[in-house]
């Protein structure tokens, strides 16, 4: 179900400007401190879009996701760079050896996890010791915002 309801929205969400916007990915960048010495992981990675703002930073990146339709609209936009990389995967487990990136990302995602605490420790069993876990996702702080309540109306 999921990955049917993502390769829906696979185009649409490439296309979405407010999700690539280059001051937000900058800042998701400077506060993780990505630099050309880190090798990084964007768990969820849906069509890339941090993923190659990221690779013009760090040393590589790689790019997973479970939606083979999010991976084709990133392979679209990887823009011929040599330090990339695109996986197919799950994220429970993570498709990748212990410690084997000193940065873990994964923006705009967590919220779709059935289980993001397992999730969480995936992405800490990747990451080096005394490397950086960044989750990047949004909440709302209204009522009407949160959608219907249980019985189906709204606040």
């Amino acid at each position: 179900m999921i990955k049917a309801q993502f390769s829906q929205q696979a185009v649409p969400f490439a296309s979405t400007p407010v999700l690539s916007n280059d001051q937000t990915n900058r800042l998701v960048i400077n506060t993780l401190g990505i630099d050309s010495h880190d090798v990084v992981l964007d768990v969820a990675c849906g069509p890339g879009l941090i993923t190659c703002a990221i690779a013009e930073v760090a040393k590589c990146v790689t790019g997973v996701d479970i939606t083979p339709a999010m991976i084709q609209q990133a392979r679209q936009k990887k823009q011929n760079r040599p330090n990339m990389e695109w996986v197919i995967g799950d994220v429970e487990p993570l498709p990748f050896n212990d410690a084997q990136f000193s940065v873990v990302v994964t923006r705009y995602s967590f919220h779709h996890f059935l289980d993001p605490i397992s999730v969480l420790g995936e992405m800490v069993r990747v990451c080096e010791p005394g490397g950086t876990i960044g989750v990047v996702d949004m909440f709302t702080s209204s009522d009407a915002g949160a959608g219907p309540e249980p019985d189906g109306t709204t606040a």
